[in-house]
């Protein structure tokens, strides 16, 4: 085989002679990290930038999973109770409870599986329950979101004419 002296002196021209070998990790990560047989970023620096990297990502899905997400979930919930529950069973059900359970007080531990609260009750997962004989107020989320809904008894009238579901029955958010 026979090359051209022109040919031989391109290949051996410094434009195309390569200063290093490169290694099979690819032309990009190669080029970040070792030009000429010298780093230009240190391996101690890189590692510990890539720490961090995995520091700021473990802060961020921690904040999303402490503040974000559990507001997202109250949302949810909410427009669930506000627009998918049937108001009337829930006011039929708290009705029940005031004649039933007036005066007492039930926390999430026991509502969830307490048959002493109606079932349409239940299925909305209360976190207290407070009963008296004129009124029932049911938490339905704690922490930041703060919502429920207040059901009154028959012939009591309510003091807040705002955020009427129905006639009898409340909906609140702090």
């Amino acid at each position: 085989m026979h090359i051209s002296a022109d040919y031989a002196t391109m290949l051996g021209s410094s434009l195309f002679a390569t200063p290093y070998r490169q290694k099979p990790c690819g032309p990009f990560l190669c080029a970040l990290t070792r030009t000429k047989k010298r780093w230009i970023v240190d391996r101690p620096r890189l590692i510990a930038t890539f720490f961090c990297l995995i520091y700021v990502f473990v802060g961020i899905t921690g904040f999303l999973a402490v503040f974000v997400y559990p507001a997202y979930e109250a949302h949810l919930e909410r427009e669930h109770l506000l627009h998918q529950t049937d108001h009337q069973a829930l006011l039929d059900a708290s009705r029940k409870l005031m004649k039933e359970r007036a005066g007492e007080t039930i926390s999430y531990s026991e509502s969830e599986h307490d048959i002493r609260v109606p079932l349409a009750i239940r299925e909305l997962g209360p976190c207290h329950i407070f009963i008296t004989s004129e009124q029932v107020t049911v938490e339905l989320h704690g922490g930041f979101e703060h919502y429920g809904f207040i059901a009154y008894a028959e012939g009591v009238d309510s003091d807040d004419p705002h955020n009427e579901l129905i006639d009898g029955l409340h909906f609140y958010s702090f």
